[in-house]
């Protein structure tokens, strides 16, 4: 779950609310969101995706020494 704030729009966010087995993860951008729902645009889509926040986590990004890191921890 997020919890965004204006500071993140723009920034990646998977979908994880496929969470049986074989269920696809979804990487997309925050647009904007609202009390109830975080808007996403996934992949190659045009317009963004209402989603609960319950259903989203921060994307992983890999630094250019191949290091794994939280999102949140790549812009400090």
């Amino acid at each position: 779950m997020i919890d965004p704030t204006l500071a993140d729009i723009g920034r990646l966010v998977v979908y994880t609310g496929n969470r049986y087995p074989g269920g696809k993860l979804e990487e997309g951008v925050i647009t904007s969101f609202s009390d109830t729902s975080v808007f996403v645009r996934y992949g190659a889509d045009v317009h963004s995706k209402g989603t609960d926040r319950r259903d989203l986590e921060w994307a992983m990004m890999i630094d250019d020494k191949g290091n794994r890191s939280i999102f949140d921890d790549v812009d400090e």
